[in-house]
């Protein structure tokens, strides 16, 4: 049997914490805006998520129910792919490139052109 559990998550951080049969059955208040999560196992990973627009802990539970239904009849949808980053350019070697001495204004100008093609941190 699938079992999702109902978690919070605190503001700025990535803690989580499991909200218990207490809170849920007893007089667990939660402030607006508390972030509710839903963790499960799905394909031998073990899944956040996270419910948007989820404004209490009554629709939070109903959310859970209903992925738990959805993991138990397998009809729940897979996320779609992330695309493909594009893949970084790589610096050329300037010695490749001249065989002669190099001149101080030619390696300025490929030492720009290489870090253009790093990343901003670098090139500050």
């Amino acid at each position: 049997m699938q079992k999702v559990s109902l978690y919070i998550r605190h503001n700025r951080s990535r803690s989580y914490e499991k909200v218990s049969a207490k809170a849920s059955f007893g007089k667990g208040i939660f402030p607006p805006g508390t972030i509710f999560v839903l963790r499960y196992v799905r394909d031998g990973k073990r899944c956040f998520e996270t419910l948007k627009n989820c404004p209490d802990l009554k629709a939070a539970h109903q959310r859970r129910l209903t992925r738990e239904i959805e993991l138990l009849r397998g009809t729940l949808a897979l996320p779609a792919p992330r695309p493909a980053s594009a893949p970084k350019p790589v610096a050329q070697n300037p010695t490749a490139a001249f065989s002669g001495p190099l001149m101080l204004d030619k390696a300025i100008d490929i030492y720009l052109e290489n870090a253009e093609k790093k990343s901003p941190k670098t090139l500050n």
